[in-house]
């Protein structure tokens, strides 16, 4: 079974939202206290930083676990998700079986280049999602190619992706 790529969710949305979040939420925090300085107001420059830098900081925690949990491996044979941590859950997709691939990237991602992969399959469970891929496109082509070139035994109607977002 030849491997054609092996990756795992990427951390850089999800940091670079952190690095500007952290600093402007303490500059508004600081702003709040120099301005109602005395007053019970002052808590605000306190609560600030706090209740805009927790969102991003929570991302980013989700970001680093799905990182250090998931595997994403592309063979010839099938698309295999697998995620370990306390519990292990291993999902092969054949290719065979894939119907659509689907591209979503908000604002962020496309500056970084990353993004999610929906792949949808027949049978049970028909969605698989790839979560915060680097060069989301190519990786999903190279999806769409391998799931073409396992089914060219099969069938004559060749796959198409669709991209939302893109």
């Amino acid at each position: 079974m030849r491997v054609i790529f092996q990756e795992k969710p990427s951390l850089r949305p999800s940091m670079s939202v952190l690095v500007v979040m952290i600093p402007v939420s303490c500059g508004i925090g600081l702003a709040l206290l120099m301005l109602f300085n005395g007053t019970w107001l002052a808590l605000l420059g306190l609560l600030a930083p706090a209740a805009m830098g927790f969102p991003p900081l929570v991302d980013f925690l989700q970001a680093l676990y799905r990182r250090l949990t998931t595997l994403y491996i592309l063979t010839q044979d099938r698309l295999i998700v697998r995620h370990a941590f306390l519990s292990y859950s291993h999902r092969a997709v054949p290719l065979e079986k894939i119907q659509d691939i689907e591209v979503y990237q908000g604002l962020i991602d496309r500056l970084w280049g990353t993004g999610n992969i929906y792949v949808e399959s027949a049978g049970e469970g028909g969605l698989v999602i790839l979560y915060q891929v680097a060069d989301c496109r190519k990786r999903a082509e190279e999806i769409l190619h391998a799931a073409q070139m396992r089914i060219g035994r099969f069938s004559e109607q060749p796959l198409e992706m669709g991209k939302w977002g893109a």
